[in-house]
């Protein structure tokens, strides 16, 4: 419980107000379960209110009721019951410690949680959902929100984390997609191939008309190197040394350059008719040097001849040259194709230039011919081979190289037309697995492996934090059918008591839009017509339909309701800050019921209120049951609200006790300030016409005053009930006089007439003398 405002300074009307300053008189005794504080508007409840609304838990509030005067702290000391901690200090800007089970009822809960003026927003509605759910429900509404906080910022990481992985791969993949995929070891090989392959593809028409590669051929020859080489080594045994030795006499005396052997040749032939073919005279058969001709020129000779005569026209028409320059020319073009098509189709076959080889070719032909012209010149006798068989040989030697090139030749060709031979490739479908490919190299990229196992992880915590988010959904679904049933019915029951025409339908949660906060849906009903919570041009409104007694009955109704459904209400401290703003009297006594019944569950209860009526009403009723109470009124003492004692009985009195009463409790106890002492001084007058009007109430008119009455006693006669008075005149009169000075009515400075304590009470004995006697 609350005992005590032991100071409040620097808030609101409250400058420096101390409660043990406060004369023993009129100082309040500690708080009772059940309190009520009068002051009359703007006198300071409302920053009471605000006080124990930061002292619940908002530090926030206070600094906001700050009093004008900055020169002053603001400080606030609470004294309460607990053991451990029994006083609660604010200073500046926090209290040092929280007294959260107060629930608060005042213009403030109304403006945010029911309607403001005229209106029902749509934060009411959010804060009210608030209201109706406890402590329980937005405990569970706020584990909610925080799980959807982590969620909505895990999905913020998620995209982020997405975008960067997508960003880095060229959006290859998703970047889910690509999280799942393993590192690649032969990526680049993979790599390399689809590059040609969209090479190829962006080539293809120029594929399409680009020649294929050509076969190489291999040297050949228009003469036997077999038969050569057998003619070379010929030589013709047939000749008898002694003709051979002739021939050869004879024919080296012959100087022809080495013709003559073929000049001899040329002679013998030409014989005819055993004559000489230069002077025509006849041979005889005895001539040696003729027979040595015939067995030189004999068949096998001229066979031989032949054979040397044909290989070496044969030879005379080859050109080595020129199929050098044919076989360089093709590899030539076939380097050049390659270029081509070596980044379509791997593996190509490698061609050198030839060209270098010519010469050592030549050279050995050239020596082929040598001995040929040797053996040509003197056929009969042998000539070394070899140099054909050299030819032979390093020919063999190339033509096997240019073979087994044209096999890879061969191959390559093949692939080249089957490459022709393709329909024309996807090149969008090739670029795009290309694209991945990169990507997949860059699996491997600490960077972005790093950024795989953050996605990972996070969507993994985000599909927790959902999975955990529906089961706490669901909870909450539940809680709230439960919760709304209840309020709905409870919450009618309240406004059948305070305006039997309103009713709640249709109370539930929803959510609207993209908002991340439910808010209270409900259709208010008066008469079983549907008030529209918005203004519309073609339906009853909130504005229009309902008046200020009812908004304030429907806004006490949803705080009772919270109350009564919340629980645990025997632990709470309840503050009404004027809970009847704008009833009739029914509603009045309807408040002051219910007011009374949570006074006897709650831990405490706080009434604040200007209606002095409500107020003696409700102090009647505290008496009436057995809890303990205290009254305390706000008053001004200098530049300060304080909090004083009240005796609220005396000015809830009928009005020939009210001012006889107050007269008499200043005799008992004095007064605090002048202006009290004014009041007492007013009080004097409305005391002796109250009582002279009781007891002459047939002789005396509703208009008449105390100076009236003093006239008719003086001039009263025997026979006139009141002329018993008549010794009392001139005390009556001074009396008056007295009073009058301290009415408006007689003096405009009388809120600053001086006043004496001693003068005062001089009259106000004197007073209740002359009341004994009336």
């Amino acid at each position: 419980m609350i005992k005590k405002f032991i100071k409040i300074h620097g808030t609101g009307k409250f400058l420096n107000y101390n409660h043990s300053t406060i004369p023993s008189g009129h100082r309040t005794t500690d708080f009772e379960r059940i309190n009520l504080i009068y002051g009359e508007n703007g006198s300071g409840k409302t920053t009471i209110a605000v006080i124990l609304n930061s002292l619940k838990g908002d530090n926030t509030l206070l600094p906001k009721k700050r009093a004008f005067d900055r020169t002053v702290t603001q400080t606030v000391e609470v004294l309460t019951d607990d053991t451990t901690n029994p006083k609660l200090t604010f200073t500046s800007t926090a209290w040092d410690n929280h007294y959260e089970n107060i629930e608060i009822f005042d213009i403030h809960f109304i403006n945010e949680n029911i309607y403001t003026g005229l209106e029902i927003q749509t934060s009411h509605k959010k804060n009210l959902f608030e209201v109706i759910f406890g402590q329980q429900g937005i405990a569970l509404k706020l584990d909610i929100q925080s799980i959807k906080d982590r969620i909505h910022n895990g999905g913020k990481i998620i995209k982020e984390t997405t975008e960067k992985i997508e960003l880095a791969i060229e959006r290859a993949y998703t970047a889910e997609a690509f999280t799942n995929i393993q590192i690649d070891t032969d990526v680049d090989n993979k790599i390399s191939l689809k590059e040609a392959e969209i090479l190829t593809a962006k080539s293809f028409q120029t594929i399409q008309s680009k020649a294929n590669l050509n076969l190489i051929q291999v040297l050949t020859f228009p003469f036997d190197t077999v038969a050569l080489e057998t003619a070379l080594s010929q030589s013709i045994d047939t000749i008898s040394e002694t003709y051979l030795a002739k021939f050869n006499e004879h024919k080296d005396h012959l100087v022809m350059g080495g013709k003559s052997e073929q000049w001899i040749k040329q002679g013998y032939e030409a014989i005819k008719n055993n004559g000489c073919p230069f002077c025509l005279r006849p041979f005889e058969d005895t001539i040696e040097i003729i027979e040595a001709y015939k067995q030189y020129f004999n068949e096998e000779y001229n066979s031989l001849l032949e054979q040397l005569g044909e290989q070496r026209l044969a030879i005379s028409n080859f050109n080595l040259e020129a199929q050098f320059l044919e076989i360089e020319n093709k590899i030539t073009a076939n380097i050049n194709l390659i270029e081509f098509w070596q980044p379509h189709i791997q593996n190509p076959p490698v061609l050198v230039s030839v060209i270098q080889e010519k010469e050592s070719f030549v050279s050995a032909f050239e020596a082929i011919k040598e001995v040929l012209k040797l053996k040509s010149e003197n056929p009969i006798k042998s000539h070394d081979p070899s140099s054909v068989s050299h030819f032979n040989t390093i020919v063999e030697a190339f033509n096997k190289k240019i073979t087994e090139l044209n096999v890879h030749i061969s191959a390559y060709k093949a692939s080249i037309a089957a490459t022709k031979a393709l329909i024309q490739p996807n090149l969008v479908q090739l670029e795009i697995d290309l694209r991945k490919l990169k990507a997949i190299k860059k699996r491997s990229d600490p960077t972005i492996d790093g950024f795989c196992t953050n996605l990972t992880s996070y969507n993994s915590s985000v599909a927790l934090l959902k999975t955990d988010k529906d089961a706490k959904q669901l909870l909450l679904d539940n809680y709230s059918t439960t919760i709304f049933a209840n309020y709905s019915t409870k919450i009618n029951q309240y406004l059948q008591a305070f305006a039997p025409y309103l009713e709640i339908r249709g109370l539930d949660s929803v959510y609207v839009g993209s908002s991340k906060e439910p808010m209270i849906k409900y259709a208010l009903h008066i008469n079983g017509n549907e008030i529209k919570l918005e203004d519309s041009p073609l339906f009853s409104t909130f504005k229009y339909s309902l008046s200020e007694g009812d908004k304030s009955a429907l806004a006490l109704a949803f705080f009772l309701t919270k109350l009564e459904v919340d629980g645990n209400i025997q632990d709470k401290i309840i503050v009404f800050d004027d809970p009847v703003s704008s009833f009739d009297l029914n509603r009045k006594s309807t408040t002051i019921s219910k007011l009374l019944h949570f006074a006897q569950q709650a831990k405490q209860l706080f009434v604040l209120t200007h209606n002095i009526i409500f107020a003696g009403e409700f102090w009647k009723s505290t008496n009436q049951i057995n809890l303990t109470n205290q009254c305390s009124k706000i008053e001004f003492v200098g530049n300060t609200g304080c909090i004083v004692e009240y005796h609220i009985d005396n000015d809830t009195l009928s009005s020939v006790l009210k001012d006889s009463t107050a007269i008499k409790n200043y005799l008992t106890n004095g007064c605090f300030i002048d202006q009290e002492r004014r009041n007492i001084a007013r009080c004097l007058r409305p005391a002796l016409e109250s009582y002279f009007h009781l007891k002459f109430f047939d002789l005396l008119l509703p208009s008449e005053w105390l100076g009236n009455f003093i006239d008719k006693v003086r001039n009263s006669i025997t026979t006139d009930a009141y002329n018993r008075l008549l010794p009392e005149v001139a005390e009556l009169t001074d009396i008056n006089d007295y009073s009058k000075k301290y009415h408006h009515r007689h003096n405009t400075n009388s809120d600053s007439e001086p006043v004496t304590d001693a003068e005062l009470r001089n009259y106000c004995e004197r007073t209740l003398k002359l009341i004994q006697l009336i």
